[in-house]
């Protein structure tokens, strides 16, 4: 199943660790279906062009989305 995720939703599965518990769990469970290929989440041209415009405020700011888009 094809599901489209917001680029908000990639960052808080990247930086889960940082969410209240309820939270965490909630996006512990989508790193999961796409990890296990229960889901496919494909990346738009939005996400690029926000990833675009991140990097040039911050390069720094997209290593941790590029490693997501590996997976």
């Amino acid at each position: 199943m094809n599901v489209y995720f917001d680029l908000n939703i990639f960052d808080r599965i990247e930086k889960k660790c940082n969410l209240p518990e309820q939270e965490k769990i909630i996006y512990s469970e989508l790193e999961s279906l796409i990890v296990e290929e229960q889901i496919t989440v494909p990346y738009s041209n939005a996400h690029l062009n926000d990833l675009f415009r991140g990097y040039q405020k911050n390069p720094n700011f997209i290593e941790g989305h590029l490693k997501n888009i590996e997976l």
